[in-house]
């Protein structure tokens, strides 16, 4: 006799299969457009999720997925927690998934689908009916970026907050005219058409860095309180980042394409319309699987030679 949980396992696994078709009904990985424009600006608007961590980018013609594996087993034993992302896959395409040695879940790989699809075909939509679809590869490498992302969200929210500060020598990505004590001093070679004549700008920079500082330590108190699993964390780090991506893309000024859609710039649509689906993943995953399970990457990091002083005795034999 079956119950709800089997009904709801199937169901689950009836949307796995749906995702896995709707990748595989791309290009296959062997059809690459020699462009990263595509794939960067998704991952733009993901927050850059891969300038969170560090990588090991392992290239060659034979072995590469034996010596990913070997690198990770070896990260693992040190006490680090590890993604890998290789490719081909044998069974499941969320093989090419791992998560502290695991394959990603069934849930896991579900939550970045439903995070990553939406802004992929935003992305391609601005191509228009000539620009190239991203293929099987490139759309995998986004759901391996945003899945590691969910454990490292916090991190990503520190790094997007440092990377901003590169704005501010650059003297770019600013805000409108405004004589506030904060207010940023341009250089004129630096200051956009039509603004010559304004010599102090909105620290866009500032607010975008003290923002994603913000959300960082309340994704922290978020996780504590709450046990945030299954893309639970993914979603709420899209949610704080595109409320206020939103905001602080109303006031900048730096010309962008399509900006003015609607009397809006594209990228606080595609921030509106990603922190909708995002709060309703959140609220989705949060009614269906709680969190009351253990995170993956939570745990104390052992290194070798740390050992108990009796454990240490016991070893060398005094």
């Amino acid at each position: 006799m079956s119950g709800p949980h089997d009904a709801m396992d199937e169901a689950v696994r009836a949307r796995l299969a749906e995702a896995e078709r709707a990748v595989l009904a791309r290009a296959p990985e062997s059809e690459v457009d020699p462009s990263t424009e595509q794939i960067a600006a998704v991952m733009d608007l993901l927050g850059d999720p891969q300038r969170a961590f560090r990588v090991i980018h392992v290239t060659g013609t034979n072995g590469k997925t034996s010596t990913a594996r070997i690198a990770d087993g070896l990260l693992r034993e040190l006490g680090l927690h590890t993604g890998r992302f290789t490719s081909p896959h044998l069974h499941s395409m969320r093989e090419r998934i791992v998560l502290g040695g695991e394959p990603i879940s069934v849930e896991s790989f579900l939550a970045a689908y439903d995070e990553v699809m939406p802004v992929v075909e935003l992305v391609e939509s601005r191509a228009g009916s000539t620009g190239a679809r991203m293929n099987f590869f490139q759309v995998l490498v986004a759901l391996g970026y945003a899945a590691f992302a969910d454990a490292l969200a916090p991190g990503l929210f520190v790094a997007q907050a440092m990377g901003r500060f590169g704005n501010y020598f650059n003297q770019e990505l600013f805000g409108v005219p405004t004589t506030l004590p904060w207010a940023l001093q341009i250089d004129p070679a630096h200051r956009p058409a039509g603004y010559e004549q304004f010599a102090t700008f909105h620290p866009t920079f500032l607010y975008e860095a003290l923002w994603t500082l913000t959300s960082a330590l309340l994704l922290l108190w978020l996780d504590k309180r709450f046990r945030l699993q299954h893309g639970q964390m993914l979603a709420a780090y899209v949610v704080a980042y595109a409320s206020g991506r939103a905001w602080i893309e109303n006031i900048r000024i730096d010309p962008i394409t399509y900006d003015n859609v609607g009397g809006l710039r594209m990228i606080v649509w595609v921030s509106m319309i990603a922190m909708v689906i995002a709060a309703a993943a959140l609220i989705r995953s949060r009614r269906t699987h709680g969190g009351n399970e253990d995170p993956i990457y939570r745990g104390e990091v052992s290194v070798p030679g740390d050992a108990e002083p009796a454990e240490a005795e016991a070893r060398t034999g005094d």
